[in-house]
């Protein structure tokens, strides 16, 4: 991290702002990172977005977003808060395939979910076509009804055995007939990966309807 003394005012921000503490104030001079919490540096640019100067430049890229104010839109608590009680679980699909440019804009907003000590460990697996989620649908049910075979008392085996029947009689009660499916996935040594992902469809779930789009969305 390079701090610019000609640009520092040594307001102080970047040491509030610092997640883990590790920048310190050097009195009458310009903050700095001690050799000895270096390493600790979460790479999370929150230092770089918040110096009102810009006078705090990363050794590394940092890809946060970068807004131009006179575009930033004024939502109101009320506004932001019909938004989210708007969202519903969507059992009910469209056929038509969503064109895959689409996808990726929600997903370059979705890139900047937060996550663990900013590791962003969160990889996504979109399936496109539609007759691949037809085959996880089956694949899904397979597995069901090995379950349901097997001895031993499961919580889970009347609900399977009611999807298992919807789907024998020609119902898809798995991806209700959805055209995609969006799978977030981690490394599973990654402590934080569950959570992480989890976080991150819910970013996914939230921006859908900005795009004209609500859906059902699934984590491994």
């Amino acid at each position: 991290m390079s701090f610019d003394q000609e640009l520092c005012t040594n307001c102080g921000i970047c040491i509030q702002i610092c997640p883990l503490g590790v920048i310190s104030s050097s009195g009458k001079g310009t903050p700095y990172i001690p050799d000895k919490m270096g390493y600790m540096c979460a790479k999370c640019g929150n230092c770089e977005a918040f110096c009102p100067t810009g006078a705090i430049s990363p050794m590394f890229n940092t890809e946060h977003s970068l807004f131009d104010d006179s575009l930033r839109p004024d939502i109101s608590p009320e506004q932001l808060g019909l938004y989210m009680r708007k969202r519903r679980s969507i059992r009910n699909y469209k056929s038509k395939v969503v064109d895959r440019a689409t996808i990726e804009k929600m997903l370059d907003i979705v890139r900047f979910a937060p996550s663990g000590v900013n590791n962003q460990p969160v990889h996504w697996l979109i399936v496109h076509d539609p007759k691949q989620v037809q085959k996880l649908t089956k694949l899904t049910i397979d597995w069901m009804r090995e379950v349901v075979s097997l001895d031993g008392d499961n919580p889970m085996k009347p609900v399977m055995q009611g999807l298992i029947a919807a789907y024998d009689n020609g119902t898809d009660p798995i991806c209700r007939g959805a055209p995609h499916v969006a799978i977030a996935h981690a490394l599973a040594d990654n402590s934080m990966a569950y959570t992480d992902s989890i976080i991150a469809l819910s970013w996914l779930e939230l921006a859908a309807p900005a795009f004209g789009l609500v859906g059902q969305v699934s984590s491994n």
